[in-house]
């Protein structure tokens, strides 16, 4: 049986991940009038770089030798995986502001385009997987698993059914902290590129490719170190609350420009 904790856990992480995004363009939509076409630019821009572009690439180099061979080290890994992410969503974001906002280049058109990046990879990423999890735990928990989903998983049932089943209950909501924290950042980077936009300083891109490499760094690096999940995601939410002050910040230096560094 699948923990009524765990599933908790799936439904809190799902509720992340789906209705909070919707929750939050909605409530920006009425409150300020955050515009719909920079959420939808923002979310392009993630499904271009990174389901299209980004991981078909991984995908094919995972099946050369020579690169499986070179992701046993440290820096291999993190210059990989860590900073071609960095590279894809932040040229990207820059791609979109420059070319599909044109001259809406303000502090809540960088939210916006941060809630429609971070939120569409919350669901596509996260989301759709807790889905399938919270079905296939229903599945379980009513003793249809085996008529209706192990002939579909083949002989990765026993070991999924093991999974759902044994996995410690607060891992489940873990997974939604992160995707509170990942979007909160993903706010943070949106509005660093879009000033690399503004000023015309093309050096604050490479700031927010380096950013997005160091946040993302110590998730590949933890399972070669060792790390604990916990403290990966502690850290997570740490950087994650400085960049909400940062975000609420950088409206005042966005809208009022005389005020920066006031």
């Amino acid at each position: 049986m699948v923990s009524t904790p765990s599933l908790t856990g799936m439904i809190f992480t799902l509720v992340i991940c789906f209705a909070l995004p919707a929750a939050i363009v909605t409530y920006l939509h009425r409150r300020m009038r955050i515009p719909g076409r920079a959420v939808l630019i923002g979310t392009l821009v993630f499904i271009t770089s990174q389901m299209l572009l980004r991981i078909p690439l991984l995908r094919y180099l995972s099946g050369q030798t020579w690169y499986q061979e070179r992701m046993v080290g440290i820096l291999f890994p993190i210059v990989v995986l860590a900073f071609s992410a960095g590279v894809f969503e932040e040229i990207g974001r820059y791609i979109g502001f420059r070319g599909g906002l044109g001259d809406n280049l303000r502090w809540k058109d960088g939210i916006a385009f941060g809630i429609g990046h971070g939120g569409i990879e919350a669901m596509l990423i996260v989301g759709s997987t807790y889905l399938n999890n919270l079905v296939m735990s229903l599945h379980i928990n009513r003793g249809t698993f085996t008529e209706h989903i192990a002939p579909h998983l083949g002989a990765e049932a026993e070991a999924t059914r093991q999974l759902l089943t044994t996995t410690s209950p607060h891992l489940f909501f873990l997974a939604g902290w992160e995707r509170l924290a990942v979007m909160i950042l993903h706010v943070g980077l949106s509005l660093l590129v879009l000033h690399a936009v503004q000023t015309q300083k093309i050096q604050f891109l490479g700031y927010a490719i380096l950013a997005h490499t160091a946040i993302n760094a110590p998730a590949v690096l933890g399972p070669v170190w060792g790390l604990n999940m916990e403290i990966i995601q502690l850290l997570l939410g740490a950087i994650a609350a400085w960049a909400l002050v940062r975000i609420m910040r950088a409206q005042r230096e966005m809208e009022h420009p005389e005020n920066r560094g006031v």
